[in-house]
């Protein structure tokens, strides 16, 4: 990955492709960090939805002076009434598809790009926690972690190894020979 919010990105694209959250008819759409009451009311009015931020983050450098980031993402779990379900029913049902969905995803990218796979996931209901002032919504929040290795790349594909040679004198075309080899990590 190049970016946290590419991760953070591709996270809500998977979820937004995720058949069970497709079946459930959610809206998935990003946040910028943490949810105030007048947010709540916004995801509320398009529920069921599924909102996906992005919380701290954690730098580190390995040995080899790679930059991995330890980052903590929320998944906002969103429902009003749909009947016949009441909307704590149909919120246990958007948690229950995002948290399989979350569960040892790669978002298409894979631990060849220095992804680990999403780990520590919780779920909690915040009933109580001042949504009855939203007026008839549900909502739970689930918490994970995801460690990214931060590539200097623009396309998220580490250089393995590039070699270039120029021979500066001419060939038989009369023209310089130049010769470049390269091998990506596939």
């Amino acid at each position: 990955m190049t970016s946290l919010l590419a991760l953070r990105d591709a996270i809500a694209s998977g979820l937004a492709a995720d058949a069970r959250l497709v079946a459930l008819k959610a809206s998935v759409s990003v946040h910028g960090g943490d949810f105030r009451l007048d947010d709540l009311q916004r995801y509320g009015k398009n529920a069921p939805a599924v909102v996906v931020s992005l919380l701290p983050v954690d730098l580190q450098t390995d040995a080899t002076a790679e930059t991995w980031a330890e980052c903590t993402f929320a998944v906002a779990c969103v429902a009003k009434p749909r009947p016949p379900a009441d909307q704590h029913a149909v919120c246990v049902e958007l948690v229950d598809a995002a948290l399989r969905a979350l569960r040892g995803s790669f978002w298409g990218q894979g631990a060849t790009y220095g992804l680990q796979a999403p780990r520590q996931l919780t779920a909690r209901n915040l009933f109580g926690a001042g949504l009855d002032k939203v007026g008839g919504i549900a909502m739970w929040a689930i918490g994970f972690h995801q460690t990214v290795q931060l590539l200097d790349t623009d396309d998220g594909v580490p250089f393995e190894r590039w070699h270039s040679v120029l021979d500066p004198q001419p060939t038989d075309t009369n023209r310089p020979h130049m010769e470049d080899q390269g091998e990506l990590d596939q």
